[in-house]
């Protein structure tokens, strides 16, 4: 455990190069403040709706989220964990340490899960925030009349376990290909495919959708079929996850 903790010690000093920290809390920053900027200004449109405004706000955020930028954030930082090595041709070098390579992967995929967290928390953090601020600035919108903290917390939870089928695939493609077009081009084009088949009632089996269903549900308060999918999109993330530790030490013996 120790030696795996210095690993990934490691991992984290190399991820100071890359954007993947700072891109988990851009992007979350950009959406809530486009959205309360959106709110604060059409306040009265809002209003007008009469309807509970956490739904209101969280249908406009997690439509966003489930269908373009979780996804896209997903590809990104999928790449950009193995960008150094790539950058430099030394992953081959990298497994010739005297490390288990075992250690070695799987700080990796911590890594990235660790960013996938922290643009999740960070996310939800801010929209809270926004909310409070709104509630401050424009109490006609009536946040302080509801409650749906509970609701709010949920859905950005199952968004977070929805992403991991998209984040390991990906994951996967960015060890067999070391460029940048492949990959994330390829997982750029399953993210339009899932845009324009998302009312084929098998696209669930397709991992790339999952996001769009936590998103959906959302706003049905209820989809006793939600679970499934995440299920579904965890075993997904783990045959993938396991393909990718089992190419690498297929590489090594080459």
């Amino acid at each position: 455990m120790t030696l795996f903790i210095r690993v990934l010690r490691s991992e984290l000093i190399k991820a100071k190069r890359t954007k993947g920290f700072l891109i988990s809390f851009l992007i979350p920053l950009i959406i809530s403040t486009i959205l309360f900027i959106v709110y604060y200004v059409k306040y009265e449109y809002f209003v007008s709706m009469g309807v509970n405004p956490w739904v209101l706000m969280g249908t406009n955020v997690f439509r966003i989220m489930g269908l373009i930028v979780l996804p896209m954030y997903l590809l990104l930082t999928a790449y950009i964990v193995n960008f150094t090595e790539h950058r430099s041709k030394s992953r081959k070098d990298l497994f010739t340490l005297p490390v288990p390579k075992f250690h070695i992967y799987m700080s990796k995929v911590l890594l990235i899960v660790i960013w996938y967290f922290i643009f999740i928390l960070t996310s939800c953090f801010l929209f809270f925030l926004s909310a409070a601020l709104l509630s401050f600035l424009r109490p006609e919108l009536s946040f302080e009349d509801y409650d749906s903290n509970y609701l709010i917390i949920k859905t950005f939870s199952q968004l977070f376990v929805s992403g991991f089928g998209i984040l390991s695939i990906q994951f996967f493609f960015s060890i067999y290909w070391d460029d940048f077009i492949r990959p994330v081009g390829l997982g750029f084009v399953f993210i339009i495919v899932t845009i324009l088949l998302n009312s084929w009632k098998y696209i669930y089996l397709f991992p790339y959708s999952h996001p769009f269903y936590v998103s959906r549900s959302f706003t049905t308060y209820m989809d006793e079929k939600i679970i499934y999918y995440l299920l579904y999109g965890v075993l997904v993330s783990i045959v993938f996850f396991i393909g990718g530790y089992f190419m690498i030490l297929q590489d090594e013996t080459k």
